[in-house]
């Protein structure tokens, strides 16, 4: 055993071998986000129209009462509180926005509207143009 580890003295000699181990700071810095249109005869974004109905009919159940909160609506519905709260940003886009995004008129990828959407209808339009 090693004496500096509190054990005894040992009568085979030790070996220190220094461990390199590779690592690279990654960058912090992000692009801000931007949207942009797909071409416009793809057509609505499925997973997004869905997506809107979806946080429509959350925000109906909120707000008639029928689930008292977020959580207990994730219960309900099998997901993440966290989900949830993403997905209801998607029931105060504007109606214009909304339009559009249904009609495929330019069409909007949900995996292009950001997680933090702006509340305010003007502010939507600007990051959407």
């Amino acid at each position: 055993m090693n004496p500096s580890l509190g054990g005894a003295a040992s009568a085979s000699p030790v070996i220190e071998l220094p461990i390199k181990i590779p690592w690279q700071q990654k960058p912090k810095a992000r692009a801000p986000a931007q949207v942009q249109f797909a071409s416009t005869d793809a057509g609505p974004d499925p997973k997004l129209v869905k997506a809107i109905v979806r946080a429509h009919v959350w925000l109906g159940h909120l707000s008639s009462g029928q689930y008292k909160s977020i959580e207990d609506l994730a219960v309900a519905a099998g997901y993440n509180a966290k989900v949830i709260r993403q997905g209801l940003r998607l029931a105060f886009l504007a109606p214009t926005t909304m339009e559009s995004v249904i009609n495929g008129e330019p069409s909007v990828r949900l995996s292009q509207i950001p997680k933090l959407l702006p509340l305010r209808w003007r502010d939507q339009h600007q990051l959407f143009s």
